[in-house]
């Protein structure tokens, strides 16, 4: 099926994570017949920075394939069913992403940190724009150690940047972290998480 988007991930050669790429997200990949880049990246020592890797390998996606959308998500991703939605993201927004509301998720009360933008599925559109907002991203992951999911959410807070929000079946968590079941159910989820690094970011080295 043609598209305006290609499936872009990553995952650490020699790690569990390369054994989870085949599990979950290539089957799903070839059942649905998605476009893909999927690569494998050596360590580069550590969870932290390999997961802040990920502005680097979507700089390195958006150049690679010029005449198409970016979805980058997971390794530990199910796609479930085909994600039309991304063919359908209005063209005056660069990125796409869920915002979970941790009050309604976790069932508890986090203030002013209540909001959290997801980077499990990331959607963002192939121009210059999203190309400088990526920029930017390599750049504070660069010189940080924070979340480069944190991050990117204080960049599109700072520079004010339009997002579309996706909604929660494209970015579903399928436990929470102590593995019982979400409180916030969805019926037909696209796109599951299936949340590997809960296990295994300690063990990379």
């Amino acid at each position: 099926m043609d598209s305006s988007f290609i499936i872009v991930a990553y995952y650490t050669l020699d790690t569990s994570y390369q054994g989870i790429a085949h599990q979950y997200l290539m089957p799903t990949i070839l059942k649905l017949g998605l476009q893909s880049d999927v690569r494998g990246v050596f360590s580069l020592g550590n969870w932290q920075r390999n997961t802040s890797y990920k502005p680097t390998f979507i700089k390195t996606m958006l150049e690679a394939h010029p005449d198409k959308n970016i979805v980058c998500v997971d390794v530990d991703a199910e796609i479930v069913k085909y994600p039309n939605l991304f063919n359908s993201v209005p063209e005056n927004y660069n990125i796409a992403a869920h915002i979970l509301d941790k009050n309604t998720w976790y069932k508890n009360e986090y203030g002013q940190d209540r909001y959290e933008l997801l980077t499990g599925t990331l959607f963002l559109r192939n121009n210059r724009k999203t190309m400088e907002l990526v920029k930017e991203w390599i750049k504070r992951c660069e010189e940080s150690t924070t979340w480069e999911q944190k991050i990117l959410q204080d960049l599109v807070k700072s520079k004010k940047i339009k997002l579309y929000e996706l909604p929660l079946e494209y970015t579903y968590i399928s436990t929470l972290p102590n593995g019982t079941v979400p409180h916030v159910k969805v019926d037909s989820p696209v796109i599951v998480h299936h949340q590997a690094s809960r296990k295994l970011k300690n063990l990379i080295r």
